[in-house]
């Protein structure tokens, strides 16, 4: 079909371009480095795992963790639960300081050796540091600050696999997957759209009297088209790497697979709605370079948060934005309220972008 022949010129004019596998590439390693953190947080984690992850005393070992300890540390309700894991802080803030050379051995095996009986009071406690290493109320710190603790990884993955007993860990791992992968396509149409709708507008006037004349699809349909099939294939690139990781790793089964590409089409819809605003500007003003500030405007429009009314400051879902941001910690998210609505809308708003271009291409057939 003619039709059909357009759009698979126009899909090879971009996949030609050097630019369009240059951005496959940026975006797909860019999104790894962001993503990647999040396969080791799974509910298989093994001892030596879950403390090369996790500092024993419960704060994170490296920014990169995926994790909001406050939310998977459990909570110490006794007094006696809190003095035995202020305890264990204590000890592994002494042996750092004898690997420093700042107390001596002797003083640290003195210590561990009275911590062990179990019936010593705060204050007794403090009296043997301060005995020890000469730091008063050094106990008492790590007392006061003692809330949660992580119990071991055997509470760990008994916390993960309930989480994804009914949604599977892909579903988890999908959130912030596509978060980022919306996130660095949206910045490569921001470059690449601009540049690829300059040679459309120079060409304008032969697509109008081709589409006069051959009476095929309008220009705008055609490029639409071609944009989201291109960018499509992006998508399936990714999602195939990261099911081949899931398989590898064993973290999901095939209907844990197939809803994580389920899910990872609601991307498209922000996309196809880009696509369509561009179009649609770049034929109104005949100019490609007007697309540019407008994009970048949506992003931060898109991007910026709101302040609720006890000071919190969260990401929402706005009228018309383009990104999709999980700000939770990665067990804690979910999807953010009238995301579905607003994906409705933008597809609503993008046929109507569509048809308005296509307009504006017909009335432009008279001057033939």
């Amino acid at each position: 079909m003619p039709i059909l022949n357009i759009i698979k010129l126009e899909i090879k004019g971009i996949l030609k371009s050097y630019l369009f596998f240059i951005a496959i590439l940026i975006i797909s390693i860019a999104t790894y480095i962001q993503v990647s953190p999040y396969l080791n947080y799974n509910p298989k984690l093994s001892e030596n795992e879950y403390n090369s992850l996790y500092q024993k005393y419960g704060e994170k070992s490296s920014d990169e963790i995926p994790v909001n300890n406050e939310d998977l540390n459990t909570p110490l309700t006794s007094e006696q639960e809190r003095i035995y894991y202020a305890k264990s802080d204590l000890i592994f803030y002494l042996s750092k300081l004898v690997e420093k050379n700042q107390i001596s051995k002797d003083n640290f095996q003195s210590i561990t050796n009275e911590l062990k009986q179990e019936s010593l009071s705060i204050t007794e406690i403090d009296t043997i540091v301060g005995k020890n290493t000469g730091m008063q109320d050094l106990f008492s710190f790590f007392y006061l600050n003692k809330h949660n603790a992580n119990k071991g990884y055997e509470e760990y993955n008994h916390y993960a696999t309930l989480k994804i007993q009914d949604k599977g860990f892909p579903f988890f791992f999908g959130m912030k997957y596509q978060e980022f992968l919306l996130l660095y396509m949206v910045f490569f149409l921001i470059v690449y759209i601009p540049i690829n709708l300059f040679f459309f507008v120079k060409k304008e006037n032969l697509e109008i009297l081709r589409y006069r004349v051959k009476g095929s699809l309008s220009p705008i349909i055609e490029k639409a088209l071609s944009l989201l099939i291109s960018l499509t294939l992006i998508i399936i690139i990714n999602n195939l790497f990261y099911s081949c990781l899931f398989i590898i790793k064993g973290l999901s089964n095939f209907s844990d697979l197939f809803y994580f590409w389920l899910n990872s089409l609601i991307i498209l819809v922000p996309l196809c709605f880009i696509c369509s605003l561009s179009l649609f500007i770049c034929t109104l003003f005949r100019n490609s370079i007007v697309i540019f500030p407008v994009l970048i405007g949506a992003l931060l429009y898109s991007n910026f948060p709101v302040t609720k009314d006890d000071g919190t400051i969260v990401w929402v879902i706005k009228p018309a934005t383009i990104l999709i941001r999980y700000a939770n910690g990665f067990w804690e998210n979910k999807q953010p309220d009238f995301l579905y609505i607003n994906s409705i809308a933008l597809i609503i708003l993008s046929i109507i972008l569509v048809y308005a271009g296509s307009s504006l291409i017909r009335r432009r057939t008279n001057a033939f």
